[in-house]
């Protein structure tokens, strides 16, 4: 007898499922009546795809996979709709051979239609249907049951609670959290046939219906996606998009933690800073001060080694976060940074020489907190900067300066809305004649309690604050204003007014300084503005209008403090420049009188009006003087003096007594 023989005769209905197909490959007499169908050829035409979800697709091959593999018969309860009319039943599915060699479905009908009421119809098919993946373990945190989203999900190997969580010590606080609570809602990290997977999870407990024990329902969805782009922020956050080094929030909350979590634990910051960088991104470009702080990247990491975080917090500055504050390593590992920066970095063409600051703070020494350290680190980079040394090791000493110069910047802006600034003047005599030529203004700050405060104490805070554009702009408007007061009094003299780089590069410079001036009654020619060497390094073309723009408008240009920046004499035929200023250094005993000689003889070549500041001697005057030097300035004839003194000096002064002192 045939197996369509015996499945024939059985007296409960038998179809076989062709799985792959969606359609019934052959049925006995009961499930022919079952289905409501005319003939077999009939049932066999018909297209179940149709009224057939993808998850019940899903379950159905699942249900072939798992008999193909394990030979075993599965037993579920399922809903099925012959001529659109709902039937549950429990049903049994084995694995049955086509004759074509295929894989199908012998299905069979083990009981009558179950009584099942609406509501727990719609709960069965919920269950098969959801993509949420639901699965009970029985109190052993064995599997027992899953629906066809987790079956797809666990795959073989996951029939465990304790092979589904991938780490062990995640469910041991599960389980305790569970025993406390009575139920756990988390996203965790799961095993699945796929790979690890992030899953948002809710654990509650119910009663086993066979056994009357205590089961886990579990109900999970995929939070993966959601993870990797929460993941993906974080990481743009936390990360430097040029050198891919941790930034500043990195840093910041590995510190807290540090701190938090072991809190007896001593570490070291290493504040490093690249002096002068801004002198490379202006000279060679961006890209080249990119590619420099890219390798510059790599050389940290290897001086660090991988158990310590190098960051960068923003520009050229970086930050080592050291496991140890042993004095003797920290000198080596400080030493190590010095020698590998100290051999020149090679980018493209260029071979860039780097120069270091560095400053060093050690937890809990010099501070127990991140914001704290971090101060104490730059403070201490801030020093090794000013005393031009490679590295300071941060002392409370500093911190105290640091706190004078908060101060002190407070009240700079405080300075500037109440107009506390006032303009000294100090004159510039003509080394063959002795007359006054010019006077050079030079602001003072007359603070209510500091009482006079030197520039060198606030001019570096207006640079790094911004706050040099207003006060430049005052400067410019007071001295144009005094200028025109001595003309009006009979002096044809000039004034010259020092502009800052900041200054000098902002966009609208000339438009500020042709504003003054047409407010003011300063003709352009009576106007001498005084640049550094430094402001001309920077974007050619930009610094060549500018200056062309000045002396076309009649203002005289100078360099002041010539041979202590960073260009030299012979690029400047390029620029309308009009004067050099020696700078004060070059009239010391102990200075090359070779050099001071070429710059004044270059300076003649080029048809240039050459000053020597810093004059307080008849012996220097008469050196300057037999080497044609073209005007003097310095104590020898006055130190800057205020407004009214100024006008004094000038009534009073006689360039005939100076030729008489001089000569005596």
């Amino acid at each position: 007898m045939s197996h369509h023989e015996i499945l024939n005769s059985i007296e409960v209905p038998v179809w076989i499922f062709d799985v792959e197909h969606s359609n019934i490959a052959w049925a006995n007499k009961c499930a022919i009546e079952f289905w409501n169908a005319n003939s077999l050829t009939e049932l066999q035409s018909r297209d179940l795809s149709n009224d057939m979800s993808d998850n019940v697709h899903l379950r159905l091959r699942q249900f072939l996979t798992d008999c193909d593999q394990s030979q075993r018969t599965i037993y579920d309860e399922w809903t099925i709709y012959p001529n659109n009319v709902p039937k549950t039943m429990r049903m049994a599915f084995s694995k049955y051979s086509l004759n074509d060699g295929r894989a199908a479905l012998l299905v069979q009908i083990l009981d009558k239609e179950i009584d099942a009421t609406p509501s727990a119809l719609h709960s069965m098919q919920a269950l098969l249907h959801t993509s949420a993946m639901i699965s009970v373990f029985d109190a052993n945190l064995n599997l027992i049951y899953a629906n066809p989203a987790a079956r797809n999900t666990f795959g073989k190997k996951n029939l465990t609670l304790s092979s589904y969580i991938a780490n062990d010590t995640t469910l041991t606080n599960i389980l305790k959290r569970f025993e406390a609570e009575g139920s756990y809602s988390g996203e965790l990290i799961v095993n699945t046939q796929f790979g690890q997977c992030w899953h948002a999870v809710n654990i509650q407990t119910s009663p086993n219906p066979v056994n009357a024990g205590r089961t886990f329902l579990i109900s999970a969805t995929d939070v993966t996606e959601k993870r990797r782009v929460q993941q993906a922020a974080i990481d743009q956050a936390y990360t430097d998009p040029l050198t891919d080094l941790p930034n500043r929030p990195a840093l910041v909350d590995e510190i807290k933690k540090r701190i938090s979590n072991q809190p007896h634990d001593a570490f070291t910051l290493i504040f490093f800073n690249i002096d002068r960088f801004k002198l490379v991104n202006d000279t060679l470009g961006y890209a080249m001060g990119d590619a420099l702080l890219i390798g510059l990247a790599k050389l940290l990491k290897q001086v660090a080694g991988k158990d310590n975080l190098v960051t960068r917090l923003n520009g050229d500055e970086f930050v080592l976060l050291l496991n140890y504050t042993d004095p003797r390593k920290l000198e080596q590992t400080v030493s190590k940074i010095l020698r590998r920066t100290h051999v020149p970095m090679k980018i493209d063409d260029y071979r860039l020489r780097l120069s270091p600051r560095i400053g060093v703070s050690t937890y809990p020494k010099h501070g127990k907190d991140d914001t704290t350290l971090l101060q104490h680190a730059e403070v201490a980079m801030h020093t090794a900067k000013k005393l031009a040394c490679c590295y300071k090791y941060f002392n409370f000493d500093m911190g105290q300066a640091n706190k004078d110069r908060l101060l002190l910047e407070a009240d700079l802006v405080e300075a500037i809305a109440a107009d506390q600034f006032e303009l000294y003047y100090q004159p510039k005599v003509d080394a063959n004649n002795f007359n006054v030529v010019e006077l050079e203004a030079l602001i003072r700050w007359q603070h209510p309690t500091r009482g006079l405060v030197s520039p060198l104490d606030f001019i570096p805070i207006a640079e790094e604050t911004g706050m040099i554009l207003d006060i430049g702009e005052w400067v410019i408007k007071q001295a144009m204003y005094d200028q025109s007061r001595w003309e009006k009094l009979g002096f044809e003299i000039s004034v010259a007014v020092n502009i800052s780089p900041k200054q000098f590069t902002s966009p609208d410079f000339l438009n500020r300084l042709r504003t003054s001036l047409a407010n003011s009654e300063c003709t352009p020619h009576r106007l001498n503005v005084e640049i550094t060497e430094s402001s001309l390094i920077g974007e050619e073309q930009n610094v060549q209008y500018i200056l062309n723009q000045l002396s076309e408008d009649g203002i005289r240009i100078s360099i002041d403090d010539f041979g202590t920046g960073y260009s030299n004499l012979v690029n400047l035929h390029k620029y309308p420049i009009h004067c050099l200023k020696i700078d004060r250094a070059f009239l010391k005993e102990d200075h090359d009188v070779a050099l001071l000689t070429t710059i004044l003889q270059m300076g003649k070549i080029m048809n240039m009006t050459v000053v020597a500041e810093g004059v307080e001697t008849v012996e220097q005057i008469n050196w300057l003087r037999d080497h044609h030097c073209d005007q003097l300035q310095g104590y020898f004839f006055s130190k800057p003096i205020s407004y009214d003194a100024t006008l004094e000096y000038l009534r009073n002064y006689r360039h005939t007594d100076q030729k008489t002192a001089i000569a005596a």
